[in-house]
């Protein structure tokens, strides 16, 4: 049996039989404001202030949520450049997704995920994704800085792993997760794919994209060069797990990401 993660376009298209292009969108992509409890060398937004300017209201989210209803989008993506969980409104935002028939899907460093937070994403039928891309303590905190504790992500991983297993669903030949680990495959943590994939086993979806050479990665070229590693990475994490953000463009070329911003 094949396996897919839920808000992909691989479940929406195998799984639940939808074709893209009939309607305005699919998928409508917001970012939360620039805070964040880690400071990793992978990242790559380019907000060097962490002080949140311009943002978005919780009404104007609200709006730009429902807008997205009256354009038929059935995933709405809070996820990417900062911790989702750091944002006061997450919840209301989640919540309104859900009530709104939509997919609310997220991207967490996992360490705020406490349980009664993992009770209220499944509760809302979120999907989740926690970007982890060591076992190693020592690795983890390196990478990742400020209060970065391996300790806890893996405590709060496990009971959601329990929590969400209940969410796999089997249809149409495809086992469809709703909990998943993304890995930011570099220099330094390639050969350690197969040791995180086996981590999810039969209860969460496993993912990896090689790291994008920009920003921070750029600071830290330890992580991505030399040249000749950086390219043999790429191509071994491509061969062995296509991104989740990969998809089709209208001309059915693939694309890194087939998202709509609003900023």
């Amino acid at each position: 049996m094949k396996r897919a993660l839920k808000w992909m376009p691989l479940h929406l298209e195998n799984v639940e039989n939808i074709k893209f292009w009939e309607v305005d969108m699919e998928y409508l992509m917001l970012n939360t404001p620039p805070l964040c409890n880690y400071e990793c060398k992978k990242c790559f937004t380019e907000v060097t202030e962490r002080a949140p300017k311009n943002t978005l209201s919780l009404d104007e989210m609200l709006k730009t949520i429902h807008w997205g209803k009256e354009k038929w989008v059935k995933v709405i993506c809070i996820l990417w450049e900062w911790e989702p969980l750091v944002y006061q409104h997450f919840k209301t935002a989640v919540k309104y997704v859900n009530k709104n028939w939509m997919i609310p899907v997220f991207v967490s460093n996992w360490y705020l995920l406490d349980k009664e937070t993992v009770d209220f994403l499944y509760e809302n039928n979120a999907v989740v994704v926690v970007s982890l891309d060591t076992l190693d303590e020592k690795e983890y905190e390196e990478y990742c800085w400020w209060t970065s504790d391996l300790k806890t992500v893996l405590n709060n991983l496990n009971y959601a792993k329990k929590k969400f297993s209940n969410k796999i669903i089997e249809k149409n030949w495809y086992e469809v997760f709703s909990l998943a680990i993304h890995m930011t495959v570099t220099a330094k943590n390639f050969k350690y794919m197969k040791q995180i994939e086996d981590f999810c086993w039969e209860e969460m979806y496993f993912d990896c994209q090689w790291i994008a050479d920009v920003w921070e990665a750029k600071k830290n070229e330890d992580y991505v060069w030399d040249e000749k590693l950086y390219h043999e990475y790429m191509k071994n994490s491509e061969e062995a797990y296509k991104p989740m953000v990969i998809t089709k463009t209208e001309k059915w070329d693939d694309v890194c990401c087939l998202f709509y911003y609003w900023m």
